[in-house]
């Protein structure tokens, strides 16, 4: 299916509003739309299969500073194949500014192009330490961390923030300044507050007030779901760059389709044959990585593909049912065949009545 945009302006009218590039330190990208780091999500199998639609710099998942610190392996994790992956953010999340630069060091050394301090997210677990959003209500601190890491590294050093602790404290803009003034080399602003969570609705503004009042590269996040939602945040906004966060997920091609849409006012969803596709390929590419033990994860991996497809709910059961990769394999070529077939069928039968009607 082809999804066109009736604003009536060509490519060229678009990219007026899309920065040529993204630069941030040393570290510069063509394609100024970026995945967000997701916890749970956004592992080395991920970020794999999202290059593959055009995405140039992509993120970790977020990294606990105290673990790394310790030396924890399964933190490591998260990270060790930056050299391979450059160039890659590591995101790194704390509320004591000697251990974040602590942190951002052994992140340096194990070749990282860029590190992200969390400052917005909103989890229990991680406001409780201080961390994440918490530290939108503790600006000396912040500014404290951020000085810190900058002192300690050669890296870009980034900021991730949300628009306030609650709707009372929107300090995006001070914040966003602090940051500024304490050396920050680029910050992405999800414009809902600590409190919404991920409820209500994303205030493209405070974006756009906090690209007015720093110079450094700002990029925007939040209710981003199309193409379309791109080019209205670029046109409203003037960010730098946008980030998309849960759209991606089991939807890689949302980047390719936000390259195509700006070139050519349309763009294609994918195909069963693309979904099936890339669908295991994920799949089998979160085994190799994680091997045995990555199986659970392998399983919530493959469902997130089939969420708007038929009968979701029974290959869902299906798969969490199954216990070993190849019953899961051979399950999925068969529901998709089945798809096909159901595909096939419905097109016929349209066809069947354009040539009655005819």
């Amino acid at each position: 299916m082809i999804n066109q945009f009736t604003d009536n302006q060509n490519g060229e009218e678009k990219r007026a509003f899309i920065p040529a590039q993204l630069r941030i330190g040393e570290v510069c990208i063509n394609f100024p739309v970026v995945p967000a780091p997701m916890a749970g999500v956004t592992d080395k199998p991920y970020r794999d299969i999202v290059r593959q639609f055009g995405v140039e710099l992509t993120f970790t998942e977020m990294v606990s500073s105290e673990a790394l610190i310790r030396k924890n392996c399964k933190t490591f994790e998260l990270f060790n194949t930056a050299r391979e992956e450059w160039p890659l953010v590591v995101q790194i999340f704390g509320s004591k500014p000697d251990v974040l630069a602590n942190a951002a060091k052994i992140v340096e050394n194990e070749g990282a192009a860029i590190i992200d301090i969390n400052a917005g997210c909103p989890v229990k677990k991680i406001v409780r330490q201080g961390a994440g959003a918490a530290l939108l209500k503790t600006p000396n601190t912040l500014a404290n961390i951020i000085t810190e890491v900058k002192r300690t590294v050669k890296l870009p050093v980034t900021l991730k923030i949300r628009s306030g602790w609650d709707k009372n404290t929107i300090n995006a803009v001070e914040i966003s300044k602090l940051a500024e003034d304490s050396g920050i080399d680029a910050i992405t602003l999800h414009p809902r507050t600590a409190t919404q969570l991920f409820g209500g609705h994303a205030d493209w503004n405070i974006i756009k007030q906090v690209r007015k009042h720093v110079k450094l590269p700002v990029i925007g996040n939040g209710d981003i779901k199309t193409p379309e939602d791109v080019l209205r945040m670029f046109k409203s906004t003037g960010c730098h760059a946008i980030m998309i966060g849960r759209a991606s997920i089991g939807n890689p091609w949302i980047f390719e389709q936000i390259r195509t849409f700006f070139i050519k006012n349309e763009y294609q969803k994918p195909g069963l044959e693309e979904i099936e596709l890339t669908g295991i390929t994920h799949f089998e590419k979160v085994l190799e990585f994680y091997g045995p033990r990555g199986l659970p994860y392998a399983k919530t991996v493959l469902i997130r593909y089939v969420k708007y497809l038929p009968k979701a709910r029974e290959s869902r059961n299906t798969i969490y049912s199954l216990n070993s990769p190849e019953d899961i394999v051979r399950f999925w070529g068969e529901y998709f065949s089945w798809l096909k077939r159901r595909r096939n069928q419905q097109q016929l039968e349209e066809e069947n009545i354009e040539s009655n009607c005819s």
